[in-house]
C-alpha cells in the first residue's frame, strides 16, 4: 500500500475519533438511504471527511506523490483492521 506509512498514525485517530458503534449505524444509515455506488468507498471516505481536514489531505497528494485510490485504500485499511464489525456489514451490504 502506498501510503503504509501513514496507517499508524491515521488509524490511531479514526479509533480515538469514532467509537465503532456510531460508526457502525452511520454505515446502516448510508446503506438504509440507496446514497452510494460502493458502500466501502462511501465510509471509508466518510471517515476520512470526518477525522481529517482537507487541508490535510491536499497536503498527503504533494508529499507522498498519490492520487485519491491511494486515499481511500488507506481508508479502507483502517476499517477492515479496526472495526470488525462494520467491515463485515458493509462487505455483506
Amino acid at each position: 500500500m502506498k501510503l503504509d506509512n501513514l496507517y499508524n498514525d491515521v488509524a490511531k485517530k479514526v479509533v480515538a475519533c469514532i467509537p465503532e458503534q456510531m460508526l457502525l449505524d452511520h454505515a446502516k444509515a448510508v446503506q438504509s438511504s440507496g446514497k452510494y455506488k460502493n458502500l466501502t468507498v462511501r465510509i471509508s471516505n466518510d471517515i476520512k471527511n470526518a477525522v481529517f481536514p482537507p487541508a490535510t489531505v491536499c497536503e498527503w497528494y504533494d508529499e507522498y506523490n498519490c492520487n485519491d485510490t491511494h486515499i481511500t485504500t488507506l481508508f479502507k485499511k483502517v476499517v477492515r483492521e479496526n472495526y470488525p464489525n462494520v467491515w463485515k456489514m458493509i462487505q455483506e451490504a
